[in-house]
C-alpha cells in the first residue's frame, strides 16, 4: 500500500471513540451511571427500537446492588445491558463529532 492509499483509506475510517481509546472501555461509576442513564432514556424515548427479548430479560435484572454499584442480580448477566450502554453512548460521542465537523 503507498501513502496515497494509506491517506485515503484513514480519511474512510471513523476514529475511535474517547472512551473506548485507551485499554478498553471506561468503567468508573461516572461514566457507567452516564452509559445507563442514556439507555433508561431510551427504553423510555423509544421501546420500538429493542426488538431483543434477551436484552429486555437483562433489562429487568439490572438493578442497585448492596454495595451501591448496578449490576445483574445474582444468577444472571448483564452483558447484553452493558454492550447497549456502551454502543449507545459511543454512538452519541460519533454523532457528536460529526456534527461539530459538519458545522
Amino acid at each position: 500500500m503507498n501513502e496515497a492509499q494509506e491517506g485515503q483509506l484513514k480519511k474512510r475510517v471513523a476514529p475511535v471513540p474517547l472512551a473506548v481509546r485507551r485499554h478498553g472501555v471506561n468503567r468508573s461509576s461516572r461514566s457507567q451511571h452516564g452509559w445507563q442513564t442514556r439507555l433508561d432514556a431510551a427504553l423510555v424515548e423509544e421501546p420500538e427500537r429493542f426488538q431483543s427479548r434477551r436484552l429486555l430479560i437483562e433489562c429487568r435484572s439490572f438493578v442497585r446492588l448492596a454495595n451501591g454499584n448496578t449490576g445483574a442480580q445474582a444468577g444472571t448477566h448483564d452483558d447484553r445491558v452493558m454492550a447497549m450502554a456502551i454502543g449507545l453512548a459511543s454512538r452519541a460521542e460519533l454523532q457528536g463529532k460529526y456534527s461539530r465537523t459538519a458545522s
